[in-house]
């Protein structure tokens, strides 16, 4: 994947979390979904999400 690529995906996760976030939808399976990632990383997900 090359870092466009990276950068697109990252920012589609990012407005689905806010989507998700404004609908009061479950947020813990956000990684899992976009990342294939435990939610344990929710925590590095918000810390990109502020940047």
């Amino acid at each position: 994947m090359s870092e466009k690529e990276a950068s697109d995906l990252i920012a589609e996760a990012k407005q689905d979390f806010n989507d998700r976030l404004e609908s009061g939808d479950n947020l813990m399976d956000i990684c899992e979904e976009w990342f294939g990632l435990e939610p344990d990383y929710l925590d590095e997900f918000l810390f990109l999400k502020q940047n």
